[in-house]
């Protein structure tokens, strides 16, 4: 199976006594993360005992020693925790909840409180897909991207993050998502790895033969805190668009001077991809109304693209 396993994420994030502070580091003083031996060079190394005053500076190796709930505390308190490099840090749970948090900024332009962190990293590790045969890696993309290829299958994700779901051990869907300010999540994507062949779709109970009632549903009860918003799928498909014409003026671009060996095949294979997306546009506009009995409510923008309250 593609994808990292749910099972690095078993150990779970906890709130403080006050979570809507950003200093949620304040009982972990160096001598109990790290040791007495350990937390005296540190402080001298660093000049102070406030692991806040350095977090940001720590290899990123160092993180992959604690906990994920104390590794991420850390994290997330640091004062200068802009200067933290994600792709250093080798705790994959470090990692994912300072995606998380990455995430809200992006998409919403404001700041994460830690109960929104622990709630959807919490979440991420507690979703079942609750049938046999069936079985959930997760995946985010790379950096602080929004959208785009995911960090470890390398598969394309319409949000940050992707439920990658297998079916007998094969990777048979993807299912995006990002985390919004004020405890949301926007689902974005249900895609399918093959148009053909997918028989696997019938053993998804669902009361109207609508497999995003039965995803909703498993959303629903991973994340019962969360607001669900579905994202209007023209509005996404004409994102997809835009960006493979991006890529087709690229190559061309690269084709014309001569920079890159590789620019025909790349612009023969964007050409292709927004051949068949120009065709499928139609289809796609009407994947995400068919929600079985559930029913869209309100609508909310982000990054100038709807997205419906579903209820």
């Amino acid at each position: 199976m593609i994808g990292t396993s749910q099972a690095v994420f078993k150990d779970r994030l906890t709130l403080t006594p006050d979570p809507l502070t950003e200093d949620v580091s304040e009982a972990l003083d160096l001598k109990t993360l790290f040791g007495a031996d350990k937390a005296e060079p540190l402080a001298r190394h660093f000049g102070s005992e406030n692991i806040q005053e350095f977090a940001h500076d720590l290899p990123g190796h160092v993180f992959s020693r604690l906990s994920a709930d104390n590794a991420s505390k850390i994290i997330f308190s640091a004062k200068h925790r802009g200067d933290i490099r994600i792709r250093e840090i080798e705790s994959l749970p470090a990692k994912l909840a300072l995606k998380i948090e990455n995430s809200i900024w992006r998409w919403d332009m404001q700041k994460a409180d830690w109960s929104e962190i622990v709630s959807a990293y919490n979440g991420i590790a507690d979703f079942k897909f609750g049938l046999p045969d069936f079985t959930i890696t997760i995946d985010h993309t790379t950096g602080f991207n929004e959208w785009g290829f995911s960090e470890h299958a390398r598969v394309w994700i319409d949000g940050v993050f992707a439920f990658l779901l297998h079916y007998k051990g094969k990777h048979v869907a993807t299912i995006g998502f990002t985390f919004a300010k004020g405890s949301r999540i926007l689902l974005q994507q249900f895609q399918m790895t093959t148009s053909h062949g997918n028989r696997w779709l019938f053993k998804i109970p669902s009361s109207s033969n609508c497999a995003l009632e039965y995803i909703i549903d498993r959303f629903a009860e991973a994340f019962p805190g969360h607001a669900i918003l579905i994202a209007d799928g023209a509005d996404y498909g004409m994102r997809s668009m835009k960006d493979y014409e991006s890529a087709i003026n690229k190559a061309k671009e690269a084709i014309a001077s001569g920079s890159d060996p590789e620019a025909k095949n790349v612009l023969a294979i964007f050409v292709e991809k927004k051949k068949k997306l120009k065709k499928d546009l139609p289809r796609i506009a009407g994947i995400y109304r068919n929600i079985g009995r559930y029913t869209i409510g309100q609508t909310f923008e982000y990054k100038s693209m709807r997205h419906y309250a579903i209820s």
